[in-house]
C-alpha cells in the first residue's frame, strides 16, 4: 500500500513540474512586454523655453578639429532676435586676426520665440590654425547674450589601433582626400623616451589612402606606449602644417613554443597554460571522466536494486 501511494505522489509531482514548465514556456519575455507596451505609447517631445535670451552652438564642438575646409556654424536660439558672428583666427606664424561674419535676423519657429540657424563658413579663405567663433545678441529682456566656440583647422588627423588578428598597428587617417595640397602623409613612430622607431619611419601613405598598416610584429617591437607623428607634405617635400599626434599602447604577440615534435599546442591560455595542453584536450578528458561516473552511479544503484530483492 505504501508502494502505491508513493508512485501515485512521484506522478502527482512530475505532472505539477510539467505544468509549471509549460506555463513558464508560455509566458511572453520582458521583451515581448516591453515591445507591446511601445507600440501602445506615443512619443511627446516637449521643449521648455525660458523668457530670457539663450544661444546653444551645436557644432563645430569646443576644441574639435576639423579637416574639411567647408563648414558651419550650427546653433539654436531663444528670445533673441539678431546675432552678430565674430571669428578670430590665429595663423600657423602666431598672428591673430578678427573677422566680422555678419549680422542675422532670426527666423521664429510658430510654436514660439525660439528655433535653429547656420552660419557657412569656408575656413580655406583663412588657412590652417585657431578659430574661436563669438555669437552675440539681445535677449527680450534686454539682456545680452554672448556664447562662443573654440575650434582648429588641420590638413589631416588620425587614429591608431593595434590590430587583433595580425598584432600590427592600424593607422586610419582622417582628411580631405580632394585637396591638392596634400601630396602625401609621412608617418613616424617614437618610443615613450622619444626614440624614433627608424625600422617604421619614415611611412609614407599617398593620397587618397586613408590607412596603413605598420608592421609592429615583423620588426619585433616590443611591448610599450608608441607615439604616431603624422604629417601632411605637399609636393615641394614640405610640411603643411605641424604634426598631429596620437598615441597606441602596443602589445606584441606571445609567439607558440614548438614541443619536441616540431609542432606547437595551441595557445589557448587558461589556468594549464604551461602544460602545453589543447582545450579539446581539456574536453575530451572531461567527458570520459563523466562517462564513467555515470556507468559507475548506474552500476552502483542496480547493484542496490538487487540486494533489496534479496
Amino acid at each position: 500500500m505504501k508502494k502505491t501511494q508513493k508512485k501515485i505522489l512521484g506522478l502527482a509531482g512530475l505532472l505539477v513540474v510539467s505544468a509549471m514548465t509549460v506555463v513558464a514556456v508560455l509566458m511572453p519575455g520582458p521583451g515581448a512586454l516591453a515591445a507591446t507596451s511601445t507600440s501602445m505609447t506615443d512619443t511627446l517631445t516637449v521643449r521648455v523655453v525660458g523668457e530670457a535670451g539663450n544661444i546653444t552652438i551645436k557644432h563645430p564642438t569646443n576644441d574639435q578639429i576639423l579637416v574639411n575646409p567647408d563648414q558651419s556654424i550650427d546653433y539654436d536660439f531663444e528670445h533673441i532676435e539678431t546675432v552678430t558672428a565674430t571669428l578670430e583666427y590665429t595663423d600657423l606664424d602666431g598672428n591673430t586676426h578678427t573677422i566680422d561674419l555678419g549680422t542675422f535676423t532670426h527666423t521664429f519657429s510658430p510654436e514660439g520665440r525660439f528655433g535653429s540657424n547656420s552660419i557657412p563658413i569656408n575656413l580655406a579663405d583663412y588657412g590652417y590654425g585657431d578659430f574661436v567663433v563669438k555669437l552675440a545678441g539681445m535677449g527680450d529682456d534686454e539682456v545680452p547674450v554672448e556664447k562662443f566656440v573654440e575650434f582648429s583647422f588641420a590638413p589631416v588627423t588620425g587614429e591608431a589601433n593595434q590590430d587583433p588578428n595580425t598584432g600590427d598597428v592600424v593607422v586610419d587617417l582622417d582628411y580631405d582626400t580632394d585637396n591638392e595640397d596634400i601630396d602625401h602623409i609621412q608617418i613616424n613612430v617614437y618610443d615613450k623616451d622619444g626614440n624614433l622607431i627608424e625600422s617604421l619611419s619614415p611611412t609614407n601613405v599617398p593620397r587618397p589612402q586613408t590607412s596603413v598598416t605598420l608592421p609592429f610584429v615583423g620588426n619585433e617591437i616590443p611591448d610599450g606606449l608608441y607615439t604616431i607623428e603624422i604629417i601632411a607634405i605637399d609636393d615641394a617635400g614640405e610640411p603643411l602644417a605641424p604634426p598631429y599626434y596620437t598615441d597606441v599602447d602596443y602589445k606584441a604577440p606571445v609567439i607558440p613554443v614548438p614541443d619536441a615534435g616540431g609542432e606547437s599546442a595551441p595557445n589557448t591560455g587558461g589556468f594549464f597554460v604551461g602544460l602545453n595542453i589543447s582545450k579539446t584536450d581539456y574536453l575530451i578528458t572531461g567527458l570520459i571522466i563523466f562517462f564513467l561516473a555515470g556507468i559507475s552511479g548506474i552500476v552502483f544503484v542496480a547493484k542496490g536494486h538487487q540486494g533489496k530483492k534479496r
